[in-house]
């Protein structure tokens, strides 16, 4: 193995971002030469700290440093509630306050006995509650079409006695919907001042 100090600036630099990409450590480990300890060594040296490796879990998922969509699932979904290095996903989630149950941060088992596996290979976790946090009561297995009703363009909005999503209240206002989204979200204005007021500029 080459030791550690022996790594390029390149190599160095491509740690942290092919984990991000989903690549266990292990497996990036064997492509730089390096131990997955090393790995560790190097992200915390760029300020992630890396989740334990999937593929040396023992409960018959991730084996060999494969991930199953179960597990790739479970990793991401604390990834992006709880480490802003993860990238522009942090921002939709952990940047908005959703955050993941304590017992499915502690275990993968315990988010697998509550979940179950997924139905079919185009099956992803998705929340009851788009606004609520990742806890058994509020996930379920969903496809992607089910996935797309439930993002926050789907959200509805109670204004003037009239119920719409985000998207038909911006088409009606003229106002895009990733700014009245921004207005709840990042801004926490109430419904009734993110829908009525002006848009800068106009």
């Amino acid at each position: 193995m080459r030791p550690l100090r022996k790594l390029t600036l390149r190599q160095y630099a491509a740690i942290p971002i092919l984990y991000r990409k989903g690549i266990p450590t292990k497996e990036i480990g064997r492509r730089m030469g390096i131990t997955h300890t090393h790995v560790g060594r190097v992200l915390r040296k760029h300020g992630v700290r890396a989740l334990n490796p999937i593929g040396q879990v023992t409960h018959g998922h991730g084996r060999r440093g494969r991930k199953t969509k179960e597990n790739l699932a479970w990793w991401s979904m604390i990834a992006r509630c709880r480490y802003p290095s993860f990238g522009p996903s942090f921002g939709r989630y952990g940047g908005r306050g959703i955050k993941v149950c304590r017992r499915w941060q502690r275990s993968f088992t315990a988010f697998l006995r509550d979940v179950g596996p997924a139905p079919t290979r185009h099956h992803s976790i998705g929340r009851i509650d788009n606004d609520g946090d990742y806890r058994p009561s509020n996930v379920r297995w969903v496809t992607r079409m089910e996935q797309a009703r439930n993002t926050r363009a789907s959200r509805y909005l109670r204004h003037r006695g009239q119920t719409l999503t985000i998207g038909e209240w911006g088409t009606r206002l003229g106002i895009n919907r990733q700014t009245i989204g921004m207005r709840l979200d990042r801004y926490r204005w109430s419904v009734a001042k993110a829908l009525t007021t002006p848009v800068r500029g106009r």
